[in-house]
């Protein structure tokens, strides 16, 4: 009996749309037919070098059509996709491909020959191939020697395909092994509860790096309903919005640092108006922002909350809940409901589930949560309790369903015995017009345990430390409001724009001590 499988949608377009364009990057297009042929050679390539299902194969790659390739052919048989982040530092990147146990390696040519001065054995223990277009042994040119591989109508659901390092913002990154179950999962759920467009032929612009398990999802989300994806070697506000105004993109996904950088071009705003959807996540907005944007664009919202060991989403903010934001109807701050399929719970430090609007951990247990943390036991047994995720965010959940997330558990800052949510905090202060860009977080007190401490990015010379403890009295509870005030330049960030708080924090500390 033939099983729906999580590239099905793929795999119909390429059969009944075959020149429906499937990608678009810098190096050219590329239809729904080659997607899928080039995908089932690089099977048969693996395979007739000697790399098995089990084995694991690595990609340092920006956004491009050979990423989606690579990640097609581990849905279709072919090893375990190890994505790597393409602005890490060479000894980051090879600490991955050791622990991953990587047999193979693709990557432009300017990362192969950072790492291979880091390791000079490099290419003699992986099989490397280069993924430019021009080069003699180019990724693509190497798959065009090889015959399409027979897809196999034996569905294995829990064979892993996908093995995605976390950030590591507080210690070393873990592998999660997602299975292909796991992807028909968060699809499905996806399918289920998307109320924006995303139709066949429409562009989306993939600003969501394929080396996190986001822009994977979201990728194979509009390519199993023929959406085009367009890619771009690296993220350019004007570049995207020229190409909005021209009508040549008709959602985009982003990061809320994307969607801030946006804001201050001089683009029509008639023609910013042509855009239909922006779907946004990877790390908190704040209501000036989600405002703001709604006011310039006048189009669909999408939010998405989740994390590497679900496969990406665990809850959803529709187009439908958005418009209701804006209109008052529902309070701002929130990541949406669950997923269908998903069932979230909120537990306290004693371990006990609590009532609605009290806060405390949030634990999730859906079809997509991760398989386990790659040869760590111990850790993947912490992560997994009682078939439920414990995600380490700390939430509640109101009287009519919506999540509220209100901090990471480990930056939530505890000062005179009060719990103080650094997130709050950042979205009552950015909304000060002299304050460019924030952070909070706790650093070490006598009197207090943790002082409240916003670190912040002026867009206005004459801010001064007063003004900013004033303003925070003004807006939050004096247990809330910060008591020390800390100019940067900048906020030092993951590429996915979340704030590294664990360095900051370390950053704080010894200047409060200095």
């Amino acid at each position: 009996m033939q099983n729906i499988r999580a590239f099905s949608g793929i795999e119909f377009h390429a059969q009944y749309y075959p020149e429906l364009i499937a990608v678009i990057d810098d190096e050219g297009a590329y239809s729904y037919r080659q997607l899928f042929s080039d995908s089932r050679r690089a099977v048969t390539a693996f395979r007739e070098n000697g790399l098995l299902a089990t084995d694991r194969v690595a990609m340092v790659s920006d956004n491009r059509y050979e990423a989606i390739v690579l990640i097609l052919a581990g849905l279709l048989g072919g090893p375990v996709v190890v994505p790597v982040n393409s602005r890490m530092a060479p000894e980051e990147i090879l600490w991955v491909l050791n622990h991953a146990q990587s047999t193979f390696l693709m990557s432009d040519g300017k990362t192969m020959s950072a790492l291979t001065e880091q390791d000079a054995a490099l290419s003699t223990r992986l099989l490397c191939k280069i993924a430019e277009k021009t080069h003699e042994s180019s990724f693509l040119n190497w798959l065009a020697e090889y015959p399409e591989a027979a897809i196999a109508q034996t569905y294995l659901p829990n064979r892993p395909y996908l093995q995605v390092y976390t950030s590591g913002t507080s210690g070393k990154p873990k592998g999660v092994v997602l299975t292909e179950r796991n992807a028909l999962g968060q699809l499905s759920s996806l399918l289920m509860c998307l109320d924006v467009g995303l139709g066949r032929g429409e562009i989306l612009y993939e600003g969501l790096p394929v080396f996190h398990v986001g822009g994977i999802m979201v990728s194979l989300l509009a390519l199993n309903r023929g959406v085009t994806i367009r890619f771009l070697a690296s993220f350019n506000p004007m570049t995207l919005l020229d190409l909005v105004c021209a009508a040549k993109i008709d959602h985009v996904a982003l990061v809320p640092a994307m969607i801030q950088a946006c804001q201050n071009t001089d683009h029509n705003p008639d023609l910013l108006r042509k855009l239909k959807t922006i779907m946004y996540g990877a790390s908190p907005i704040t209501e000036t922002l989600l405002c703001a944007a709604k006011d310039r664009y006048q189009c669909d919202f999408f939010q998405i909350y989740g994390m590497t060991e679900t496969h990406s989403v665990i809850t959803v903010l529709g187009a439908d809940d958005h418009k209701r934001l804006f209109a008052k109807e529902i309070a701002a701050g929130t990541a949406g409901k669950p997923v269908p399929g998903s069932t979230v719970k909120i537990i306290n430090a004693e371990g006990n589930e609590v009532a609605n609007g009290e806060p405390g951990e949030i634990r999730v247990s859906s079809q997509h949560v991760m398989d386990c943390y790659w040869n760590d036991t111990t850790a993947s047994n912490e992560a997994i309790q009682d078939g439920f995720l414990c995600t380490g965010d700390v939430a509640f959940i109101s009287d009519d369903g919506f999540l509220y997330i209100m901090d990471r558990i480990k930056d939530l800052i505890i000062s005179g015995g009060e719990n103080v949510s650094s997130l709050e905090v950042e979205n009552a202060l950015i909304a000060h017009p002299k304050i460019c860009d924030i952070a909070v977080v706790g650093t070490p007190d006598e009197r207090w345990g943790e002082c409240v401490t916003a670190v912040v990015v002026k867009s206005c010379d004459s801010l001064n430390k007063d003004e900013v403890i004033v303003y925070g009295k003004q807006r939050l509870a004096g247990f809330k409001a910060p008591k020390r005030v800390i100019f940067m330049d900048g906020i030092p960030r993951n590429t996915n724009g979340k704030i590294l708080k664990k360095q900051l924090r370390e950053i704080c500390s010894n200047e409060v001590q200095a």
